[in-house]
């Protein structure tokens, strides 16, 4: 298990070292934090967290791992961040609007 004591991000580049190797992350809700997998929310970080809160999510991390994310899923993901930046590139480029979806990019 890993905490994550600070109250503001986006996205954590730790989570997903944590979730590269199977441990659990424990963070209030900030950002998009839970998104990226793997992350037990103890609640708003304007609040600090509640006892009973903590022992139930300490006991659900004892209990289980996270998902893992194995390479081949990171693959995946460098080759979709890849194929999105080259529409993005060439969408400024020719002067258009990039649409995600319709690049077919996830």
């Amino acid at each position: 298990m890993s905490v994550l004591p600070y109250a503001w991000a986006t996205h954590s580049g730790w989570v997903e070292a944590c979730r590269d190797l199977g441990t659990w992350v424990l963070a209030p809700e900030v950002g998009h934090l839970r998104e990226q997998g793997g992350v037990l929310s103890w609640g708003p970080a304007s609040r600090p967290p509640d006892p009973g809160r903590l022992a139930q999510l300490l006991l659900r991390a004892a209990g289980s791992p996270p998902p893992r994310v194995d390479r081949e899923e990171r693959v995946r993901q460098r080759d979709a961040g890849a194929a999105l930046h080259t529409a993005v590139y060439a969408a400024v480029l020719s002067g258009r609007r990039v649409d995600a979806e319709t690049e077919g990019v996830p």
